[in-house]
């Protein structure tokens, strides 16, 4: 029985996952979505 404590491994493990509070920042989610996938995209990092 495993733990949970040890990091997942293999193809489908992420490194990264983005949490984005949107509550009333409807002018600003698509510009900050843009942003945070350049800038995951260039790093290399899986991410969901």
């Amino acid at each position: 029985m495993s733990s949970g404590s040890e990091p997942a491994t293999g193809p489908d493990s992420l490194d990264v996952t983005i949490v984005l509070p949107c509550y009333n920042e409807q002018d600003h989610v698509l510009l900050e979505l843009e942003r945070i996938t350049h800038a995951l995209d260039a790093s290399g990092f899986s991410y969901e």
